[in-house]
Order: structure tokens, then sequence, then C-alpha cells
């Protein structure tokens, strides 16, 4: 009974040590395989859900395979990374509500690429969500939560950002579909302009599109660490706010990092740039134990309040198409 209890032990530990080694891989394989068209099939509660039924498929056949391999043996190291492949290309991260209806969609940039150097000792990491709560197209959100990895520390090496862009003309969604000119596959996530950005599948770079992403900031000091940099080339507006150790769209007293603005939100378009208290563009941004949410239900309420009074544009509706 005793050599029973062992075996099991030691049988737990092994499986144990084996996910957190897949955990901590950074360098996952290319396939020549593309993904097809995205469908939502996921039920409650934030999940992955099937993109692709083919590379779903084939990700099942070749971990039951794996299972069978002896870890840490070099056939066990190649058949691992075709699993962490397909599993990427299989699945992609959601949240839904009681009714199964999308109200989330997030990547994460966590492996060594052109935009994530994975230096830090804690593994660092870019993460993107687009939330739309309600499936209300009045408060739809894109959050980024950057992880320096520094530190393992969240208060030093996280950085937070909102970002909401006018005009919101559907919720975001997703279209998956190969890439002609290369063997690597691409997601095409819709914004609420309309407009669309590009990722590849793979690795959650940003590759294409209205959104162009700069390289994660590593500075060791969390004072001085620059937030996510995000330039936004499309015809709309992009109203951002940062903040370390807080939440963005709120107003604080005191100031932790040098780059963040702690009353005023930033709003650009085609290279113009306006300054815009947040309490102008947010609810509760004085009440930090409640959430804030977008003041405006119509755009062109926003353009009439804030953009053309404050910023002096002169936008109309029709200027955003």
């Amino acid at each position: 009974m005793k050599v029973v209890f062992l075996l099991t032990l030691f049988t737990t530990f092994q499986a144990f040590a084996q996910n957190q080694y897949i955990d901590q891989l950074t360098t996952p394989e290319y396939l020549d395989e593309s993904p097809s068209t995205f469908h939502n099939n996921s039920t409650r509660g934030s999940q992955f859900v099937k993109v692709d039924k083919k590379h779903c498929d084939l990700e099942t056949r070749e971990r039951a395979e794996l299972n069978q391999l002896t870890y840490g043996t070099a056939a066990f190291e190649s058949k691992l990374q075709k699993v962490l492949t397909l599993s990427r290309l299989c699945r992609m991260s959601v949240s839904v509500d009681p009714n199964g209806d999308l109200v989330e969609i997030n990547f994460e940039n966590n492996t060594k690429n052109a935009i994530n150097p994975r230096t830090a000792e804690h593994g660092s990491n870019r993460q993107y969500r687009f939330v739309f709560e309600e499936r209300s197209k009045q408060n739809i959100n894109l959050s980024i939560t950057e992880d320096a990895g520094l530190t393992g520390l969240m208060s030093s090496d996280l950085l937070e950002s909102t970002i909401v862009f006018i005009p919101r003309k559907n919720l975001p969604y997703v279209e998956v579909e190969p890439e002609q000119q290369t063997s690597s596959c691409t997601r095409k996530i819709f914004l609420p302009t309309g407009e669309f950005m590009v990722l590849n599948a793979l690795t959650n770079e940003i590759i294409d599109g209205v959104l162009k992403e700069s390289p994660m900031d590593m500075t060791v000091s969390r004072h001085q660490r620059k937030f996510a940099g995000l330039d936004y080339t499309g015809n709309g507006i992009m109203i951002r706010a940062d903040r370390r150790a807080g939440t963005p769209e709120h107003t604080y007293t005191q100031s932790f990092n040098v780059n963040e603005n702690i009353s005023k939100a930033v709003i650009t378009r085609k290279g113009k740039t306006c300054l815009v208290s947040k309490s102008l563009i947010w609810e509760n941004t004085m009440n930090a134990d409640v959430g804030a949410y977008f003041k405006y239900s119509t755009d062109q309420e926003f353009l009439d309040k804030v953009i053309n009074p404050i910023c002096g544009w002169g936008l109309s509706l029709s200027d955003l198409d």
C-alpha cells in the first residue's frame, strides 16, 4: 500500500513539474497550417473557445501521444512544441455572460518575440482585453496590462491602460484567416470603429491594421518605465488613460509613474493630441471604490460636449467615417 501511495505521489509530482515546464516555454514552433473562422461555441464563464476544429482535433491526438512519452526526452520535447503550437492556433481566450453571449475578447503576448523580450526573471507579458459588459456599445473598453516581471510584485511590475475608440459602430469581434504571403496564421480583430487590427495567431503580436505597438519597456525603475506603446492610425478618435497601482479611469492625488497623468486622459486623432479631465469622460472618476464608466451613450454627444468645445477640432460624425 505504501509503495502504491509513493508511486501515485511521484506521478502527481511529475505531472505538476511537466505543467510548470510547459508554462515556462517561450518559443512556440510555427506550423504551415492555418485556422479558419472564429466560432463562439462557448458556455458560461471565462475560458478558451475553439477557433478551429481541425487544429483542436489534431491537438487532442498529439496530446494523447505526448502523455505516452518519457518526460525530458528529445521525442517528448519535439511533441510538446507541436502540442503548444496547435493549442495556440486552436483556441482563443474569451469571457461570456450567463446567456452564453460574448462579452470579452482577450489575448496575451507571453512568448519571446519582437515585442516581448522575455528577459526578466519572472517572465514578461502584455495582455489586451476588449471588454463590452452587457454587450453595450456605450462602455466598450480596450484594457492593456503590461507585466514587466522584473520583481514578481504586482505593484512594481504592472502598468495599466484603458482605451476607448470613437466612433462606436459595432461590438468587437474576431475573424481568423490564413496569411497568404507567409506560413504563419493571423487573427483579425475588429475595433468598435469598424476598423481592424491583425495579430500573429501564435505570438499575439500586432502585425497590421490601424494599431501599431512598440516593444515592452524593461526599464528597472517602476517610476520611469513607459506604458505600453500603442499608436492608432485610423480615422476615428482614441481616448487613453494610464495608471500604475490603480485603475486608469480614476483620478488620484498622487502619481506613481512619471509617464502617467493622474487627472486627465489623452485624446488623439490623426496626429493631434488633446488633454481632457477624466471626469468629463467617465462617471465615478473620483470614487476609487466603484467602477468608472463612459459618460456618453452617443458619439454625437461626445463630440458636442468634449471634442469640439474642449479640443476645438470641429468634427462631425461624417468626418469619422
